[in-house]
């Protein structure tokens, strides 16, 4: 499991203080995008690699809101790789202040390189990282 702590922001709320369903998909990315940096996958790195991750298929489900100036812990679950066909399912739990459950977002992550415009399947090595 991999982790992190925020607080929701103005520019994450709607007008009655309830963070919107766009912030938590923003959170969810920030959050991949931490994790790849902390396996030493910086942004640099992936483009001179012309490697990248693909997002399909997200799902949210709400349980709690998550309100203006609360804190909450943001939670990344890897449920399953498949090498054949390069896909992960990953699940990020939104918890509130009381370490209550109030969001779930699912998330299909396929991995691809790009040579000369066109997208081909990643290989295991990278995918082995997660």
């Amino acid at each position: 499991m991999f982790q992190r702590n925020y607080t929701v922001k103005g520019n994450d709320v709607n007008d009655f203080m309830v963070m919107q369903n766009a912030a938590y998909l923003h959170y969810s990315s920030k959050l991949l995008e931490t994790f790849l940096f902390v396996k030493g996958f910086t942004k640099l790195k992936m483009n001179t690699l012309k490697v990248g991750l693909q997002k399909k298929n997200d799902k949210i489900t709400q349980y709690k809101p998550l309100l203006f100036t609360q804190s909450f812990l943001v939670e990344l679950e890897f449920k399953n790789i498949l090498f054949t066909n390069n896909k992960m399912n990953v699940v990020i739990h939104f918890y509130n202040q009381e370490n209550e459950l109030c969001t779930t977002i699912t998330r299909e992550l396929f991995g691809l390189i790009t040579v000369l415009g066109k997208q081909y399947p990643l290989q295991k090595q990278f995918l082995n990282t997660f």
